[in-house]
């Protein structure tokens, strides 16, 4: 899943500078206040605060952050 989100994330804003913080935001150990903080902070960086793509996977940040995911109760898995 990780590549198809880095290839999704490439052709939908075209900023490499974006991509390498995309990852380190997707795997990183963050607490959820600290995940939101710094996703802000790479999005402003970028200009990408109005980019469609961005948003809504920022929407859906619980299937694929790993600071979100780890907040998550996966009975049985």
């Amino acid at each position: 899943m990780a590549w198809h989100l880095m290839r999704n994330a490439k052709s939908n804003t075209g900023n490499n500078g974006f991509l390498t913080e995309f990852e380190k935001l997707m795997f990183g150990d963050f607490s959820i206040g600290e995940f939101k903080c710094n996703w802000n902070e790479v999005v402003s960086k970028h200009g990408l605060q109005e980019n469609k793509w961005v948003h809504d996977i920022y929407e859906k940040r619980e299937m694929w952050a790993v600071a979100c995911i780890r907040v998550s109760f996966f009975a049985g898995f």
